[in-house]
């Protein structure tokens, strides 16, 4: 009777841990870590889709170590198999 509560006890544990893994996995850093940013337009909402943006807008990036300021030149949206570009021209000298 003990064998079944040790083996009943074993597979919650291994449940249990790798229940711990995937969720440290979607960890914000975790993901950051993997290459990914978390991009966010300057009023601090975080950009899901391309189509929330225009050339011109200003979006910050929070990178694995560091974040970075940039100036959106082109944004590319694809929409139901459509692709549509939208760039800003360069600066006249």
């Amino acid at each position: 009777m003990q064998g079944i509560y040790l083996k009943f006890a074993l597979i919650r544990r291994a449940r249990l841990a790798h229940a711990a893994a995937v969720l440290a996995s979607l960890n914000p850093d975790a993901v950051r870590a993997r290459g990914y940013a978390i991009v966010r337009t300057a009023d601090g909402t975080v950009v899901r889709d391309s189509a929330q943006l225009r050339p011109g807008d200003t979006v910050s990036a929070a990178l694995a170590c560091g974040s970075i300021a940039a100036t959106v030149m082109r944004v590319e949206t694809a929409k139901s198999g459509s692709h549509a570009v939208t760039e800003t021209p360069p600066p006249s000298e």
